[in-house]
């Protein structure tokens, strides 16, 4: 020691203490370590990770890789998402993530299997009442339905999602459920004064 502290310079007061402290942190980490230590990274992550931020973490990255176009690999960090929402057993998080999932699939224009994600979501949040999500989610339903041109069920879900936000006291959502509406009933009523009963 005497050599190496000519080199480095005096050594602090407190040094053999300091590495005592190092010796004994590495030996109960090893010791509390061991019943583990066998464990795949996967059953770490699953029995002692923080699988909320996990989550959280997977549905920031489907964002990026919807922004890039990348909307299959998007959609395998959705469905990561909603594996960790159904494990965490919560219903708020499985409606919302299986919205989400409903959203990459309206925004690539498959709108019948967006409106499967929506009506599964849509199913968990009736049994919680009313929230903003719910809302959100059912004028997204809407969406979809308008662009399968079932105009009489969008125009359900939209008037569902206006009474909704305004029950929640969110007027600026409420407005655009409101032209929501609008623009159903026009495609609606259009349809019928063609000859066309509509969907």
């Amino acid at each position: 020691i005497s050599a190496a502290s000519r080199q480095l310079g005096a050594l602090p007061s407190d040094f053999a203490e300091r590495v005592y402290a190092g010796v004994l942190g590495k030996i109960i980490g090893v010791y509390l370590g061991r019943p583990i230590e066998a464990w795949s990274h996967e059953r770490i992550d699953r029995e002692l990770g923080d699988r909320p931020a996990e989550r959280i973490d997977y549905l920031t990255i489907a964002s990026v890789q919807q922004d890039l176009g990348r909307s299959d690999e998007a959609l395998a960090s959705l469905q990561q998402a909603l594996a960790i929402s159904r494990e965490l057993a919560d219903d708020a998080l499985v409606a919302s993530t299986l919205g989400s999932i409903g959203n990459l699939y309206q925004e690539t224009d498959r709108n019948e299997q967006a409106l499967e994600f929506y009506e599964q979501g849509l199913a968990m949040h009736a049994a919680a009442g009313p929230s903003a999500s719910h809302a959100t989610q059912l004028e997204n339903a809407a969406g979809a339905l308008r662009n399968l041109e079932r105009h009489a069920q969008a125009l359900d879900y939209y008037e569902r999602a206006a009474t909704m936000y305004q029950s929640l006291s969110l007027t600026a959502d409420e407005a655009t459920a409101v032209r929501g509406v609008a623009r159903s009933l026009k495609a609606l009523v259009g349809n019928r004064l063609c000859g066309f009963d509509g969907p």
